[in-house]
């Protein structure tokens, strides 16, 4: 906790000025997007406040990459301000240990980690999706639209093969349900709000004695009770991996027994793993901007390089980025273990800064 009113003035200018730079990076991100999708919105009439939701949502798309920028960049500034005006060189000669000054900075850093645990368990998951039915409504082509399908496995291992799925009213639309290899349901949409699921306008092939699948029903509604699923491994199945909350990707990893698993697994359970393990590690990227350029920034000398100090904490964080994006990839693709692939970077990046802050903690 802090408490002292040093502490106190120190967080207070670190959250004055992340919010400034949170709100002006955002801001202009909005321009940008907004100015290239200015020509969909007019044609679509788009009412504001869809427009805004669609904004809202992007914030808490982007704000695992927005929050550490804005926070390397206020903590490096109140730093530097405070060793500069002789601030700190005060407060190490007035009897405090160097180590505790970063007690205002870590509890930002906590705070805004446990911001980022929060937003990919419960906010995220749902802006993503409202996000993805968004642009697949207004910015895809129909053209490619035609193109994509999707299934998926139901309880009892049958399949469902469908178009798209309205998440609003739990409904997929131009389905095939594959019950078995001699009976498949045609329809062209199909409810699953209700207890006892429902088709419209459903066609029923049954394969005869010759081998041939032959339609023998065509009803315009029909229940489907045999339908067999779970409304959570269901939700899990429709929606990708990376919409997921961290719980619903920890229990499928766990109950895979996947969650240590180093060895090949197959391409979905890859998937899953993989976003897990970003989902968990990412936030502490948080942590590692704030402590990262503490060595240099607690240096008393007549020439502090601020410029070297933000070009240097900038690239290094892009890298991070970077290499975590790329291991993504690669462990999608199980070129490497999706735990291994993930955990690099940030085990990399906490060693380095971890020998640089000896000099702080220690001496």
């Amino acid at each position: 906790m802090i408490k002292k009113t040093w502490q106190l003035y120190f967080f207070n200018e670190l959250l004055k000025l992340s919010l400034l730079i949170l709100g002006s990076f955002y801001l202009l991100y909005v321009l940008i997007d907004y100015s290239a999708h200015s020509k969909t919105f007019n044609q679509e009439i788009l009412p504001f406040y869809k427009v805004l939701c669609y904004y809202i949502f992007q914030f808490t798309k982007r704000l695992d990459l927005l929050l550490p920028v804005a926070l390397l960049i206020s903590s490096i500034k109140v730093l530097a301000t405070a060793n500069l005006r002789g601030e700190i060189l005060a407060l190490v000669t007035g009897g405090i240990p160097t180590r505790r000054l970063l007690t205002p900075f870590l509890f930002a850093a906590f705070l805004a980690t446990s911001l980022c645990y929060a937003n990919y368990q419960w906010i995220a998951p749902k802006s993503l999706n409202w996000i993805d039915h968004f642009e697949q409504q207004y910015f895809q082509s129909k053209k490619d639209e035609k193109n994509i399908v999707y299934q998926v496995w139901l309880e009892d291992n049958s399949v469902l093969i469908y178009q798209n799925y309205n998440a609003a009213d739990h409904r997929f639309f131009d389905v095939f349900w594959i019950k078995s290899l001699d009976a498949i349901y045609k329809m062209r949409w199909l409810d699953l709000s209700t207890l006892r699921p429902k088709g419209k306008w459903v066609d029923y092939f049954e394969r005869n004695e010759k081998g041939e699948l032959t339609c023998k029903t065509s009803l315009e509604e029909l229940e489907l009770p045999d339908i067999q699923f779970k409304k959570g491994n269901l939700t899990a199945a429709i929606y990708p991996p990376k919409n997921q909350p961290i719980g619903e990707l920890l229990k499928s990893v766990a109950q895979k027994g996947d969650l240590f698993k180093l060895h090949t697994m197959q391409r979905q359970e890859a998937v899953v793993a993989t976003q897990l393990y970003y989902k968990l590690l990412m936030p502490f990227a948080c942590v590692l901007v704030v402590l990262g350029p503490t060595p240099f920034l607690l240096r008393f000398g007549r020439n502090l390089s601020i410029f070297w100090i933000f070009a240097a904490s900038l690239t290094a964080l892009i890298t991070f980025f970077t290499m975590m994006s790329s291991s993504v990839i690669l462990a999608e693709s199980q070129v490497i273990p999706p735990l291994i692939a993930i955990a690099f970077a940030p085990l990399l990046y906490s060693i380095l800064i971890t020998y640089g802050l000896k000099f702080v903690f220690f001496q």
